[in-house]
């Protein structure tokens, strides 16, 4: 899912760059807009970063009518709400509950820290290092110079834009997730290939040309030295897959008889319910939920994976199994 998003996000900014070089054409909008709603199913709202960095690539153009630009903003987030209406309605009208939970979810991950994902303040400034190597401020910092002393055109602007934005943003919300800093990576890239060719033609000029020419090397060689770290090539790795996964792709044949049925007490859960396509938790149900599970209809099926202290209530409305063993999860 983080693949489709980051695609349709830089899809539509790839759209908003056709309209800020003069394909001013009504449906590209449209289009920046219907891509932006796809990446917004992905992982909805940090996809809306598409609109400030096109509106602010026109503003700094100055090329472009207010009335225009109002104009093809409003397109773009009808082309949005096209693609995102109908899931939004859909999910509030079939699930009211489940759906007010999820958006709640994302809406308070800028003030409460979601599934754990909590870092200081300054973790994307961080990464960003990590990921692009430790030498990619030198042009980040090199465009904001630029730009401060008035030297730099649109192009360094909006690019300047299109990282700083999600990464100011992103810093200030309690929640932190690395995907989020791969929304601005082709920003990173182009900057340090200009700013790589500009500091090229330093050598001509200066005196300290091996310093240059070092710097030149590092800033492709860092990056570099990082994927290696990340990729391991020459690693022997142990490809076998965990036991637990046997016995997790086994539940579906082994609870194929039983229809509606709800398995608790299962650790890796998430991968038991992808295998076998049941309703598996990983934790043992209480008294209340064991009685509204089969007041509804639904069979409760436990795990008893044989961990001393187990306490297993309600025995005759429950089927204990023995499906997955604690030593195999």
């Amino acid at each position: 899912m983080d693949t489709f998003f980051i695609f349709f996000i830089e899809l539509g900014i790839y759209l908003s760059i056709l309209y800020l070089i003069g394909n001013r054409r009504w449906y590209i909008p449209l289009l920046i807009g219907l891509s932006t709603g796809t990446a917004v199913l992905c992982k909805w709202f940090p996809a809306l970063v598409v609109f400030p960095v096109w509106t602010s690539g026109v503003l700094l153009m100055r090329n472009c009518p207010v009335r225009r630009l109002l104009a093809a903003l409003a397109l773009a987030t009808a082309g949005c709400l096209i693609v995102v209406g109908p899931y939004l309605a859909y999910i509030h009208a079939a699930f009211p509950q489940e759906a007010a939970w999820v958006v709640r979810k994302y809406l308070l991950a800028y003030v409460d820290t979601v599934d754990a994902h909590s870092a200081p303040f300054y973790y994307y400034i961080q990464k960003t290092g990590v990921v692009f190597g430790e030498l990619i401020y030198v042009p980040l910092l090199l465009g904001l110079y630029e730009i401060v002393r008035r030297r730099a055109d649109w192009r360094i602007g909006t690019l300047t834009v299109w990282w700083m934005l999600p990464m100011l943003v992103f810093s200030l919300a309690e929640t932190k997730r690395f995907t989020y800093l791969l929304i601005s990576a082709p920003a990173f890239f182009i900057l340090l290939s200009h700013y790589w060719r500009r500091i090229a033609n330093w050598k001509d000029r200066g005196s300290h040309r091996w310093a240059v020419s070092l710097l030149l090397f590092l800033l492709v060689a860092l990056p570099v030295r990082y994927s290696i770290d990340r990729i391991t090539p020459f690693e022997n790795r142990d490809t076998t897959p965990p036991k637990w996964s046997s016995y997790v792709k086994s539940l579906k044949d082994a609870l194929v008889a039983r229809n509606r049925v709800v398995v608790f007490n299962v650790e890796h859960n998430v991968e038991a319910m992808f295998y076998s396509g049941l309703t598996i938790y990983n934790f043992i149900p209480d008294e209340t939920t064991i009685r509204r599970l089969t007041r509804n209809g639904y069979r409760v099926v436990i795990n008893d994976d044989g961990k001393p202290g187990n306490a297993f209530t309600l025995m005759d409305q429950v089927e204990v199994l023995k499906l997955v063993p604690a030593e195999e999860q």
